[in-house]
């Protein structure tokens, strides 16, 4: 299933999935697959105005990988010019959905 979402509230998704550190608008466009009780969401989301963990930014882009209740974040840029060079894994085996 191909998704295409905007004006997504970081804030209300963090507090859903009991994630308070982050905020601002976001888009997302990527795809829906796998079982109700495991999905998978694969995609590209781009961030505007918003703060991970009392950070801000500005514009924050990146591919998000979700599976087996873990949150991956690949190639995020934030501007004006920052590269942020690794890989990382949310949350640290801890399921998103309980």
């Amino acid at each position: 299933l191909r998704l295409k979402a905007e004006e997504i509230s970081l804030e209300g998704l963090g507090q859903t999935l009991n994630y308070k550190e982050i905020e601002g608008q976001a888009s997302f466009i990527g795809t829906l697959s796998g079982l109700l009780e495991n999905p998978k969401i694969k995609g590209k989301i781009e961030v505007r105005e918003g703060q991970i963990s009392g950070l801000p930014f500005n514009y924050l882009e990146g591919k998000i990988d979700y599976q087996s209740n873990k949150l991956k974040l690949e190639e995020l840029v934030s501007s004006p010019s920052a590269i942020i060079p690794f890989k990382s894994t949310f949350p640290d085996n801890n399921p998103l959905f309980k």
